[in-house]
């Protein structure tokens, strides 16, 4: 009988621990968000149709340290969170019937340090294509430059985007192609946009965009890649190091050699 109640009751323990350890809140979810990002927190009121409903936030400034982006008297709201910090969502539902019975629902949130990131670096120069004998002029060379993403959560692996534009040097006659992930991809405004890039493990992702650019074979030609927005999908929190979005590929020109004469 002894040993069956102690079993139960390390069943039990076992229990509220493990139910303790699912609950913890995850760097990047809506009760331990990012800086910058927005979350929708909800409930199921009694009666939303006649009863009052009204969403605030205690700890903080509406407009400097967090704001609401939808409406904030229905089941549910979306709050972008601004500034590092504790706060507390609070939901009061009023009843009609007194006009003064209040049902008060509250939830701790923690804003940590936005670590999401997106970023990309200067590839390797390379040589013109051109390989054919006697090629001389503009010709077509193809470069890839390579963007990646880092949650620096590893069980965080969200879908991601971004923005870029491609700036050619003045030898570059034209941009004929560019692609992600074999999709052709056509500038509005001077700016492309990635197609959605999914998530894959370890919170970490990259993802290549291919470059086809027609340009004179015997000069040295650069095209600069600067990324203009980049976020994740879950919660839209953005790039936090802009400083990383930057850079060039050099393509070295192939030397002017005269054609061959026979005497």
């Amino acid at each position: 009988m002894r040993k069956s109640i102690l079993k139960s009751i390390a069943m039990l323990a076992l229990m509220f621990v493990s139910i303790g350890a699912w609950a913890q809140p995850t760097n990047g979810d809506g009760e331990k968000p990012f800086v910058n990002s927005t979350h929708t927190y909800s409930v199921t009121a009694e009666d939303a149709t006649n009863n009052g409903l009204a969403w605030t936030v205690t700890g903080g400034t509406v407009g400097t340290d967090y704001s609401f982006t939808t409406a904030t008297d229905g089941q549910s709201v979306e709050i972008k969170w601004l500034t590092a910090g504790s706060y507390t969502v609070e939901f009061r539902e009023t009843s009609a019937a007194t006009g003064s019975c209040v049902a008060l629902r509250s939830l701790p949130i923690s804003v940590i340090t936005n670590d999401f990131v997106v970023s990309t670096s200067d590839p390797s120069g390379e040589c013109h294509d051109a390989t054919a004998a006697n090629v001389t002029g503009d010709q077509a060379t193809q470069i890839t430059f390579t963007v990646s993403m880092n949650t620096n959560v590893t069980t965080w692996n969200p879908d991601w985007n971004f923005k870029f534009t491609l700036t050619p040097s003045a030898g570059i006659s034209s941009i004929s192609d560019v692609s992600i992930n074999s999709t052709s991809l056509a500038p509005a405004a001077g700016e492309y946009t990635s197609p959605t890039i999914t998530g894959t493990t370890n919170g970490a992702s990259t993802v290549n965009i291919v470059v086809t650019v027609v340009g004179d074979v015997n000069t040295e030609n650069t095209v600069a890649l600067s990324i203009t927005q980049g976020e994740e999908l879950d919660y839209h929190t953005p790039d936090s190091t802009p400083s990383d979005n930057d850079a060039t590929q050099t393509i070295y020109e192939l030397p002017a050699t005269s054609t061959i004469t026979a005497n």
